[in-house]
C-alpha cells in the first residue's frame, strides 16, 4: 500500500466508510483465487473490548539488542497482530470463520501489508471518543451528586433531614 491509499484510507475513516482493501493470496490458493477483497467498518465497543488486551500486551523485550529485537518481536507478537486484525474485520459477526480468515492472512500478507492494517485498525478503533464518553459519564456523575448532597443537605453540614422533621434554627 503506497502513501496516497493510505491518504485515501484514513479520508475514509474520517467519512466513516468502511475501508476496502484486498489481499493477494498465494501457494494452492492462487490457482483458484487471485485476491480476496475485505471490508473494515468501524470497531463496536465489543471490539475494542476484544482488542485492548491484545493491544497492551504487545511489548518488546527490552533484554534483546540488536536484530534480536525484530527476530523476538516477530515470535512473540506476530500472531497477536492477526488475531487484533482478524477480529477487527469480523467485528463480531461471522465468527465462525475466524481461525480461517486468521490463517488466510497469517499465510499471505506481508509484513508492510501487516504494518498498514494495525495501524488502520488502531485509526477506525475510535478510542478518543470512548474515553469522551467516560470522561463525560464521569462529569455527569460528579454533578449529580453534588445536586444530590445540596438537596439532603440545607445546612451544607452533609446532615439528612428526615421526612417531617423540623429544620433546627
Amino acid at each position: 500500500m503506497n502513501e496516497q491509499k493510505i491518504t485515501q484510507e484514513i479520508a475514509q475513516t474520517i467519512t466513516e466508510q468502511p475501508v476496502k482493501f484486498s489481499i493477494k493470496t498465494r501457494g494452492f490458493l492462487k490457482l483458484f483465487i487471485k485476491k480476496i477483497n475485505l471490508n473494515l467498518h468501524d470497531l463496536h465497543c465489543d471490539t475494542l473490548y476484544k482488542i485492548s488486551p491484545l493491544l497492551l500486551s504487545l511489548k518488546l523485550d527490552k533484554e534483546a539488542t540488536g536484530m534480536d529485537i525484530a527476530y523476538r518481536a516477530i515470535e512473540q507478537h506476530a500472531k497477536t497482530q492477526f488475531k487484533i486484525i482478524t477480529i477487527a474485520i469480523l467485528d463480531s459477526r461471522w465468527t465462525i470463520l475466524k481461525p480461517l480468515l486468521f490463517r488466510f492472512l497469517f499465510h499471505n500478507l506481508t509484513s508492510t501489508e501487516l504494518k498498514t492494517l494495525v495501524e488502520l485498525v488502531i485509526s477506525r478503533m475510535e478510542v478518543v471518543d470512548f474515553i469522551n464518553s467516560i470522561v463525560s459519564t464521569s462529569v455527569n456523575l460528579q454533578v449529580m451528586r453534588k445536586m444530590m448532597e445540596r438537596k439532603t443537605s440545607p445546612t451544607g453540614t452533609g446532615e439528612k433531614i428526615a421526612p417531617g422533621q423540623p429544620l433546627e434554627d
